[in-house]
């Protein structure tokens, strides 16, 4: 044990420190029309770039993530669609190409989001601008 104390210590001040924030990486996610919030593995997220349609958009639901922190991040869940009473269709897909905030945060931000369902697959964008830091 005496000798075993020397190289562990030595591995820990060799170990390179990460930052806190070096493997997080953020979806932005719209609760309403003007409000943009980021979020880390969402639950739920509705995707809608700027001044954009529905049609370019996602509101998704239930959603359970893998691999968040690589290149891609992917997901399974439901999506609802805009119309009331909300629809269960079930999606999966991948958040990627992950770039910084472009109002001047540090935040690394996912810009688009690729869903596949029964009806097809789409490419939806997100915003780029969010300005938290």
């Amino acid at each position: 044990m005496k000798r075993l104390a020397p190289i562990l210590l030595t591995l820990l001040f060799l170990a390179p420190a990460a930052p806190a924030d070096a493997k997080r990486t953020w979806l932005p996610c719209n609760p309403s029309l003007d409000l943009v919030t980021i979020r880390h593995k969402p639950r739920a997220c509705t995707i809608l770039p700027p001044q954009a349609s529905f049609v370019e958009g996602a509101n998704l639901g239930k959603l359970r993530w893998a691999h968040w922190g690589k290149k891609r991040a992917y997901f399974r869940g439901i999506s609802k669609g805009f119309h009331l009473p909300f629809g269960k269709v079930r999606v999966r897909g991948f958040a990627f190409r992950a770039r910084p905030d472009q109002c001047g945060g540090r935040k690394q931000l996912f810009t688009r989001v690729l869903i596949r369902s029964k009806r097809g697959k789409r490419v939806a964008k997100t915003q780029t601008c969010v300005g938290f830091d």
